[in-house]
């Protein structure tokens, strides 16, 4: 359970340090999202884009930020 616990904590840490790599608008509407847990409509609002705007900004930035891990997890696994 300890190693579980680790190894989560760890991915969490990297996910939030490759979060803070991503340039604007994807970090704030990804953090909105998962954070602030607004809907699409609410950040699509703060934006004053449209709710598809928001959704499309969401799922790039995830996407972004999953390619950045494997990246990173990859990287890693070469040491």
């Amino acid at each position: 359970h300890r190693l579980i616990r680790r190894q989560r904590q760890m991915c969490i840490r990297d996910s939030y340090q490759l979060l803070h790599t991503l340039e604007e608008p994807y970090k704030e509407v990804f953090s909105m999202r998962v954070f602030g847990e607004l809907s699409f409509a609410e950040i699509a609002a703060l934006f004053e884009k449209s709710e598809s705007w928001a959704r499309v900004t969401y799922f790039r930035a995830k996407r972004k930020i999953l390619d950045l891990f494997e990246v990173k997890q990859n990287g890693s696994d070469h040491m």
